[in-house]
């Protein structure tokens, strides 16, 4: 049950067409914005609609944000549905349509949803514990019985882990809902350090074909060390379409020392339309002393740089770095950001301020991370009295 912000909006850049990509060449902030307008136009891409509408969202244009998320659940976009709540509820505090979009995007089981459901309930009703129990119970009496799982999560919200359980238990008994048989697990394993009632809950989620449920499991043996184990449920989620599945299959892999099958599933996730499988592939043979080979590592950042992988040119910038070679750790973080990674224009900020001790250029590089989403740098700069707009 993450917590959703607003500052998390910005979509990786990576999953932009390569035509979007090149507005970030744009200087201008104005010119720029047109570039992205224009290029959404053309590719009508529920991706790069989504991009642009993130970046209206961090220049507080809600209302144009609303707008193209709204186009985007239009074509059954999900994830444009939890924007919209977050919307709602942090920028314009309107808790009917937060709460609108937020219910509705969990019915598509978007597993974080229910959290916000429960803590929009709390501002509605200011904060009323009773008045919030009675709402969701008029509901469940209206034969409602989701309200049930909103139950649990309110009370999850408040730490009360076994009123939650109970509530989900309820929902499980009512119409054998997987959503409350995967939070009753999540509880239990996180919360109450119970791996055994945890396993056994989404365990039972998993046999409803729960994708979380299945990936959890997986998760929970990659945490006991059981790595082929936990290779057998990650593959069961990769079935179930699972995002992140080829990552955590890699992951075991990498535990177990057989990198070439590491290797394997990197590439498999660049099939899928994941390029960070390049960089994940120069991670690897940066990290593990069997393997360590700089020729190598580099050879696949370059790799995920012809993909326009930002965070492969980013991940190359921090060896130079470290081997104190700047004209290169300057050279691969402009790459990053000029493939829209706002974390090469936050790297270059921070040698500016610290190594070159040259504000104006480290003010120059935090607004353009700012621009793309990333206000961090900025922030620290206020914090320490350099920057003051």
């Amino acid at each position: 049950m993450m917590k959703y912000k607003l500052s998390i909006l910005l979509l990786l850049v990576s999953i932009l067409n390569a035509e979007i990509k090149e507005c970030f060449l744009v200087e201008n902030k104005t010119e720029f914005i047109g570039c992205l307008e224009s290029e959404v136009k053309k590719s009508d891409s529920v991706k790069d609609t989504n991009f642009l509408a993130s970046i209206y969202v961090n220049d507080k244009e809600y209302e144009k944000a609303i707008k193209l998320y709204e186009k985007s659940v239009e074509k059954g976009d999900v994830k444009a549905m939890y924007y919209l709540g977050g919307i709602y509820n942090e920028a314009l505090k309107d808790y009917d349509k937060a709460l609108y979009w937020f219910e509705r995007s969990y019915e598509y089981n978007y597993k974080d949803s229910s959290a916000f459901v429960a803590e929009i309930l709390s501002k509605k009703f200011n904060n009323n514990q009773e008045a919030v129990k009675n709402y969701l119970q008029k509901r469940i009496d209206a034969n409602d019985s989701k309200a049930y799982e909103f139950l649990g999560a309110y009370e999850y919200n408040l730490k009360n882990y076994k009123k939650a359980i109970d509530y989900y238990k309820k929902a499980v008994k009512a119409y054998n809902s997987p959503q409350a048989m995967y939070a009753i697990g999540s509880i239990y394993y996180q919360h109450l350090k119970d791996t055994n009632k945890g396993m056994k809950w989404l365990k039972k989620a998993s046999k409803l074909q729960h994708p979380d449920g299945v990936y959890s499991v997986g998760f929970i043996y990659k945490d006991k060390k059981e790595y082929k184990k936990a290779i057998e449920w990650f593959n069961k989620a990769l079935d179930l379409g699972v995002k992140g599945s080829h990552y955590a299959i890699s992951e075991c892999y990498r535990k177990m020392g057989e990198f070439d099958k590491a290797k394997e599933q990197y590439l498999k996730m660049v099939k899928e339309g994941n390029i960070k499988g390049y960089r994940e592939i120069g991670v690897m043979y940066s990290l593990y002393p069997e393997i360590k080979d700089e020729i190598k590592e580099m050879k696949w950042y370059e790799r995920g740089i012809e993909a326009r992988d930002g965070s492969a040119a980013a991940a190359a910038a921090v060896g130079f770095r470290d081997k104190k070679d700047y004209e290169n750790f300057l050279k691969y973080n402009k790459i990053a950001y000029s493939l829209g990674y706002a974390g090469g224009a936050n790297e270059i900020a921070y040698y500016y301020l610290r190594t070159v001790k040259d504000e104006k250029k480290a003010i120059e590089w935090g607004k353009r991370a700012n621009r793309l989403g990333d206000p961090m740098f900025l922030k620290f700069l206020k914090n320490i009295g350099v920057y003051d707009e």
